[in-house]
């Protein structure tokens, strides 16, 4: 509407801080469950394993509880994802041996500080600099970096409070306990999580729930033909397509809002939580290759915002 040579720019201000005022669409309580279903939805991708759904479920409890207390005040919000990282870290590796807990004892932390890895600004820290805004790219770059330093620095404040080495924190994934149908599920879990935690209105869910899915079957089955890389910007191109086109609709939600939880399903941030916590670990080279991969796939993933946005930039809304 601002572009429109006869628009109201002062109308249109008003609306805006209108917008910006309006209290949340859902109760307090319902966006901590939605952190906790966020968590839960993730982790059978993660493990899929009903210790890994509990423990997710527990430490997603755990966030919920620090990011509401930290939301108190802008700047303790500031080091929500550290102290975060610290308390999740701290109660899984406490408990880790005592509940004879299977797979590598960061796999069982990642679900839960979901909510806080930036793999979303990551990715569109990329793809600003692939287009050349080289000052927006590059500052959402340093703070995608900076809130995985945090994450992984309170991994390693966990680690130390427990007494445990770095090289104690990895290990393989346990074998599957549910077939592979319930990565579907938990992808819709996800969604609903997503929605409730970052107040995605109800009249857009559906919307929201079928680029998600649309994301993941495009990735996995990309994956399943030409590999990871390939498979995350065939992803990406698909997910960038679809919100683009769906929000075409001036009813429906713009198209960042479409394709935010889709930026979670190509999970790029997690891969440098758990490079970073790699190279603590005494294992330089796997963390040097999961750095590696993040900013691979990370890259994989703008490109295939840029290659998406060409081919739908006829549409009137980018």
């Amino acid at each position: 509407r601002a572009e429109d040579p006869d628009a109201d720019l002062g109308e249109l201000t008003d609306e805006l801080v209108a917008l910006t005022r309006r209290p949340p669409p859902y109760p307090t309580w319902l966006s901590v469950l939605g952190i906790v279903l966020f968590s839960v939805g993730f982790s059978v991708s993660v493990q899929a394993t009903w210790q890994q759904l509990w423990v997710s479920a527990a430490t997603g409890a755990l966030v919920a509880v620090v990011a509401f207390l930290a939301d108190r005040s802008s700047r303790v919000a500031q080091l929500a994802p550290f102290m975060s990282a610290v308390a999740v870290s701290t109660l899984v590796l406490a408990l880790y041996d005592d509940l004879e807990l299977e797979g590598g004892a960061i796999l069982f932390m990642v679900p839960a500080l979901f909510f806080y890895i930036p793999g979303d600004v990551l990715s569109a820290s990329m793809f600003d600099l692939s287009e050349g805004r080289i000052t927006a790219g590059s500052t959402q770059l340093v703070y995608s970096l900076f809130v995985v330093l945090l994450l992984y620095l309170g991994v390693v404040f966990g680690a130390a409070l427990t007494s445990t080495t770095g090289s104690e924190l990895f290990g393989d994934p346990a074998p599957a306990d549910f077939p592979d149908i319930v990565l579907w599920v938990g992808w819709v879990v996800f969604t609903v999580g997503f929605a409730l935690a970052f107040s995605v209105e109800r009249r857009h869910f559906r919307w929201v729930l079928l680029v998600t899915l649309i994301t993941y079957g495009a990735q996995q089955a990309g994956t399943a033909l030409f590999g990871e890389v390939i498979g995350t910007y065939l992803g990406s191109v698909v997910m960038i397509v679809v919100a683009i086109w769906i929000s075409g609709d001036p009813h429906r939600p713009p198209a960042v809002v479409l394709a935010l939880c889709g930026f979670f399903v190509l999970t790029v941030g997690a891969l440098g939580l758990e490079g970073f916590t790699a190279l603590v670990s005494g294992d330089p080279v796997a963390g040097f290759t999961d750095l590696l991969k993040m900013l691979t796939i990370g890259t994989a993933i703008a490109i295939g915002l840029l290659t998406g946005s060409i081919l739908m930039s006829s549409r009137n809304r980018p």
